[in-house]
Order: structure tokens, then C-alpha cells, then sequence
């Protein structure tokens, strides 16, 4: 999965964390989302989780951050393909 993140233009920053996979996605050069991962298991799904900052409705609007979730997640299917 990291590879994913980190080869598909995204420039996403590998991180440590909670979950399976942790990394740092550059939306604009001064607003990261932090995204997590967890894989399958026996008794849970996989999850995806997307954190943004508390105050990213100062820079985006509600309708634009949906649009740039909508984006990476178009941008990871890609490239799991």
C-alpha cells in the first residue's frame, strides 16, 4: 500500500501511526491530510480513514474537500489497477 501512495504522483510522506499504513498526502502546500489504513481481519473490515485539520474549512470549503477526497481516492484505485 505504501508503494501505491508514494509512486503515484500523490507525493505522499509515509508516517508512523495507528494502523496498518500511515501516510502524510500534500493537498495544497500548506494543508496535509493525514490518511490511515487498516487491513482486514478475522474479526474487523478493512478501513480508510482520511484526517483533516480542525480548521480546513478555513481553506476549503465543504464542497471542495469532498472533491479532493473524492480525488485521492480516484488516485488510489488507479493505481492499484
Amino acid at each position: 500500500f505504501d508503494d501505491i501512495i508514494c509512486c503515484t504522483g500523490s507525493g505522499g510522506t509515509p508516517t508512523d501511526g495507528p494502523g496498518d499504513f500511515s501516510a502524510v498526502l500534500p493537498v495544497l502546500p500548506f494543508f496535509p491530510v493525514l490518511l490511515r489504513f487498516w487491513e482486514a481481519d478475522d474479526e474487523f473490515p478493512a478501513q480508510l480513514q482520511f484526517l483533516w485539520d480542525r480548521n480546513s474549512m478555513r481553506y476549503l470549503t465543504y464542497e471542495t474537500s469532498f472533491y479532493t477526497h473524492r480525488a485521492i481516492l480516484d488516485r488510489l484505485l488507479e493505481a492499484d489497477m
